[in-house]
């Protein structure tokens, strides 16, 4: 909700483009199993002050006129929801930032991380030496790594999630929400004249492969079949289909906090995905953390990186 807010004030304070379309997201069930999940999901969104709705079938046919709808149960749809352009963020940010004095040196690689009686030192770069007491690690699927070059260890993994993309195609409007089939596991959007799959395979072992697997492109065709027939003569080119790694942790949810082990190495990352979408909410916490030595706007205590030791994970209710 807070990062929401933020990418809707985003040109008034960075003065840059981040593409919001509040579209909507539509999460739809055809299982007893599903309705629980919605119905437990929308609860406690409403408990925080989210605005999702509960819909019925002829409401989601109403809304969603692509969806097949004959065997649904419910659907949840929250308005506010939507999608951003990941580069449109990323230049805004950086430009701001920029004009607040921060140095940005790109295509500089971390060679190691210097620490000093269990503080942080500073980084030794392929550009050379920085001398500094804070180091956050916001490294993606490299966030790992990073951390075994300060001599610690964090548990965050890549994961291959892959993305395919219809050539030009009608039967839905030029915007739609986020469409997703809560029992495949399946979502589409719209993707400039064509339509955005997509779906993480469970199958797809942690590593750092970013290949694309044209097998990708029958699992999501036949999973599509179920719920969006027009879909079925729509043509899938190799060409628009990529992959790409998620950053996930051992209960899929993000780490944010200063390492217990290591004074002045702060982390953030592990969001499985969501990184973008939590990003101004994240930056504010670890710059509150590093100036503060708390987070004072929110509560972020449940992603401390200590959780694991304590076997104090986070299990998302979806996954049940």
């Amino acid at each position: 909700m807070y990062s929401i807010g933020a990418f809707e004030r985003f040109a008034e304070e960075t003065g840059g483009d981040c593409g919001l379309v509040e579209a909507g997201y539509l999460f739809m069930t055809a299982t007893e199993r599903g309705e629980r999940l919605l119905s437990r999901n929308l609860e406690l969104q409403h408990e925080l002050g989210v605005q999702s709705q509960c819909l019925t079938p002829a409401q989601i046919q109403r809304l969603a006129p692509y969806v097949r709808t004959d065997d649904l149960r419910c659907g949840t749809f929250c308005s506010r929801d939507g999608f951003i352009d990941p580069h449109g963020v990323t230049e805004g940010y950086l430009h701001a930032a920029g004009r607040a004095g921060a140095a940005i040196l790109a295509d500089t690689e971390v060679t190691a991380v210097r620490v000093e009686s269990g503080r942080i030192g500073g980084v030794e770069t392929s550009k050379g030496a920085v001398d500094a007491p804070v180091v956050v690690n916001a490294a993606g699927p490299y966030a790992g790594i990073l951390a075994q070059k300060a001599g610690t260890e964090i548990p965050v993994f890549p994961v291959r999630r892959m993305l395919a993309c219809t050539e030009a195609i009608g039967g839905a409007a030029p915007v739609i929400p986020m469409t997703i089939d809560f029992d495949t596991g399946l979502l589409i959007r719209r993707e400039g004249d064509g339509i955005l799959l997509a779906y993480s395979d469970p199958e797809d072992p942690p590593g750092f492969d970013e290949s694309f697997d044209p097998r990708f492109i029958e699992i999501v065709s036949e999973k599509a079949s179920v719920r969006f027939p027009f879909l079925d003569e729509a043509r899938i080119s190799p060409r628009r289909c990529w992959a790409g790694l998620y950053p996930e942790s051992p209960d899929h949810h993000a780490i944010i906090g200063e390492l217990p082990d290591l004074h002045g190495f702060f982390v953030a990352a592990g969001f499985g995905g969501h990184g973008l979408m939590h990003a101004p909410a994240t930056g504010r916490a670890v710059a509150e953390l590093i100036a503060y030595g708390e987070c004072r706007f929110m509560d972020i205590s449940p992603l401390r990186p200590g959780r694991f030791a304590e076997q104090s994970l986070i299990v998302e209710s979806t996954t049940l």
